[in-house]
């Protein structure tokens, strides 16, 4: 809870201190050039602290939830364009099976950055590891964790990820985190 008091902290300062119209702008150009197209005032914020942050900085950015990828996607080119002297580690979890060949592909894709550290994770983030019931939909976006027996639902068992020890060590030391919850 503390971690999204800060997020909301961290997004009422960029708000109050302008940063946030400059990421807008940013992305407004960078929509109208086609790189890229995620224009939520958390990803703008993203955006501009990576831009903003100095070279040899550590860039920590943790994805729950990456589906096919696109926001994902999005992201690598921003870290592309802005993040190629910067210490970036990302990791990405995704439980859905269907999307497992394509976000390990990404990941290798990005690990010849020097620097970078980039592990996709064919899990659920929970509060232990282990399994558990997972109800899926035609839908790939409204695939959720079951927590009680979903009669009727097509239901696949996923392995499940501890989330806190792994946000401990990933932003532990980071000069700019982000936490994105899907």
């Amino acid at each position: 809870s503390g971690m999204l008091a800060s997020s909301i902290g961290l997004l009422a300062a960029a708000q109050n201190s302008g940063m946030l119209a400059s990421s807008i702008g940013l992305l407004a150009a960078a929509q109208n050039s086609g790189r890229h197209r995620y224009t939520d005032p958390a990803t703008m914020t993203l955006i501009d602290a990576v831009q903003r942050a100095p070279n040899g900085s550590r860039i920590a950015i943790v994805e729950v939830g990456s589906n096919s990828g696109l926001w994902l996607k999005a992201v690598l080119a921003v870290l592309a364009d802005y993040g190629a002297n910067k210490r970036v580690d990302l990791v990405f979890f995704e439980p859905q099976a269907r999307f497992a060949p394509q976000l390990e592909a990404m990941a290798q894709r990005w690990l010849h950055m020097p620097g970078w550290s980039v592990q996709f994770v064919p899990a659920a983030a929970w509060t232990s590891s282990g399994s558990m019931a997972f109800i899926t939909t035609r839908n790939t976006e409204a695939a959720t964790l079951a927590m009680a027996g979903p009669a009727g639902r097509n239901v696949v068992t996923v392995p499940t990820y501890d989330l806190a020890p792994l946000l401990k060590t990933t932003f532990d030391g980071a000069d700019v985190t982000f936490l994105k919850l899907e």
